[in-house]
């Protein structure tokens, strides 16, 4: 399982515009699509790429939370569309790559040129190698821009993105279940995090009780009759029956954290129909 922090990688959930992807800014000239993709039925498209750095789309300044002093990788799959003019080795993409403290300030950057694409009409994939994260970071950016230097222009389509974070130790969700709950059904309610003292006289004291707080979600998973099998397995051997904690995504910045069902860990299995079968559950994120 790779630990992939970008959020919404493959663009399936969207804006209230079709046009625009969860969790990316994009500029006028890129374009959430179900015209071509590599996987779950959506991709990003660069429009008329010039010849210059253009045309760009990144993600969210606080949607991707990163460790200092870590390694990252960071990735994507592309699509070139044949203009009948040019070669692949026309066009360059650069990934533009910003590092950001607690307080959302830019404290350094990377920008990696890929000079000279490699195929038209297929997916190919692009990947840098490790990068270092600095010292005082806390959040990083992920951008694409691409532009051509031969003759015409053409559209660039994009999938899958990654950024490839180092892998959490414990026990982790297993790959055979949904990564993550279904979106219907899901709510999250916060922690009480202040306690209030009366006091003999004047104003009640309000102070906070800690700095992070556990996060509370009522989730719910369709699995068929065979991941069934696997999620019970999961729950009452690897988590002793719900006792350990164990490491899955976020439900909102896809990044590996920890989780525990709620106490008395008690899921709820609902036939649905045939081989589906829903299961219900209230889980902590544990600070």
């Amino acid at each position: 399982m790779i630990n992939n922090i970008a959020p919404n990688p493959y663009f399936e959930w969207k804006l209230d515009d079709d046009s625009n992807a969860l969790h990316w800014i994009q500029n006028d000239n890129v374009t959430r699509t179900d015209n071509k993709y590599k996987e779950y039925g959506y991709s990003l498209v660069q429009n008329n790429i010039i010849s210059n750095y253009d045309r760009i789309f990144i993600n969210k300044y606080n949607s991707s939370c990163v460790i200092p002093n870590e390694n990252y990788k960071f990735g994507a799959y592309y699509y070139l569309v044949d203009n009948n003019e040019d070669t692949p080795s026309d066009f360059n993409v650069v990934f533009r790559i910003k590092w950001l403290d607690f307080n959302l300030e830019e404290v350094s950057y990377d920008d990696i040129f890929f000079e000279g694409l490699s195929s038209f009409e297929e997916w190919e994939k692009l990947e840098t190698d490790n990068i270092n994260s600095p010292s005082n970071c806390h959040y990083v950016q992920f951008g694409i821009e691409s532009k051509y230097t031969g003759s015409e222009t053409t559209d660039i389509y994009w999938d899958s993105i990654f950024i490839s974070a180092p892998m959490p130790t414990g026990i982790v969700w297993p790959e055979q279940l949904p990564e993550s709950p279904n979106q219907d059904g899901f709510s999250e309610q916060m922690e009480k995090q202040v306690i209030r003292t009366k006091m003999e006289a004047g104003r009640p004291k309000v102070r906070k009780r800690y700095d992070a707080a556990t996060r509370h979600y009522d989730v719910n998973w369709l699995l068929t009759r065979s991941q069934l099998d696997i999620f019970e397995d999961f729950f009452y051997n690897d988590l002793n029956g719900g006792a350990n904690k164990f490491l899955m995504k976020d439900m909102r910045s896809e990044e590996l954290v920890e989780y525990r069902f709620k106490i008395p860990p008690r899921p709820n299995l609902i036939n649905v129909g045939g081989d589906a079968w829903e299961v219900q559950a209230e889980l902590e994120r544990l600070p």
